[in-house]
């Protein structure tokens, strides 16, 4: 295990800094991270603990590195629709960790939240809708009873552990992943879901072809896909 992880990990580094658009690449390999610490718990010898322990704040510090090389040093912020009128007030977006700081998270029960800056992930949060402006890359994650709308996606969406939220909007690429009762009206060719059920897609406005052409990688195709629905109109109820 942590071999594998040290050889992906590097790789990743290598190819943050290869790249012109780094933020997802930074938000994947901080992920791939926090999953290698959630694991050293379960290492058996206390040796090898402690050299996965080592690796671990090694590739903490090279990723931080790999950040604030790529990415010029900014305030990332979130604004609510209803003070816009005022003096458009503004609140700090809490961060996941410091190596990580593109993220919302935790927010409950806000109505109209604009999305701005490059903000590319919302993660934990629930009875909130989210207005998007646009963008390459957007994650969401660990979200429940959400609207995220309006936003104009020139890259991938990434939807994963979703329940009970809707999503508008249009993109190049959609991947949704352990994922229930979600409502989907996104202009998107061929939109891509696992693990997932009850997902709903609505035939979006001035839509392209490809919107309801759905690719189940856990559907074995020995009966009738059980696990989402095209519908023309979207369905408020």
């Amino acid at each position: 295990m942590i071999q594998k992880f040290q050889e992906v990990f590097v790789q990743q580094i290598r190819e943050i800094y290869k790249s012109e658009d780094p933020l997802p690449l930074l938000s994947i390999a901080a992920l791939q991270l926090q999953k290698f610490q959630r694991q050293i718990s379960d290492i058996q010898t206390a040796y090898e603990r402690r050299q996965a322990q080592r690796l671990a704040q090694t590739s903490a510090i090279q990723l931080r590195s790999a950040k604030q090389a790529k990415l010029p040093q900014k305030q990332f912020e979130f604004a609510s629709r209803k003070y816009l009128e005022q003096e458009k007030v503004f609140q700090n977006v809490q961060t996941i960790e410091s190596i990580d700081q593109n993220v919302i998270q935790n927010i409950k029960d806000q109505d109209n939240m604009i999305i701005q800056d490059n903000i590319i992930k919302i993660r934990n949060c629930s009875n909130s809708t989210f207005i998007f402006t646009e963008r390459k890359t957007i994650f969401f994650f660990q979200c429940e009873n959400c609207q995220f709308l309006s936003f104009n996606i020139s890259g991938a969406v990434f939807v994963e552990n979703l329940t009970n939220c809707t999503i508008k909007g249009s993109c190049h690429q959609l991947r949704i992943t352990d994922c229930q009762f979600l409502k989907i009206q996104v202009n998107v060719d061929g939109p891509v879901i696992e693990n997932s059920k009850n997902i709903s897609f609505f035939k979006p406005e001035n839509y392209i072809n490809g919107w309801n052409d759905v690719k189940d990688f856990s559907w074995l195709r020995l009966e009738e896909n059980p696990n989402w629905f095209a519908k023309e109109k979207f369905d408020e109820n």
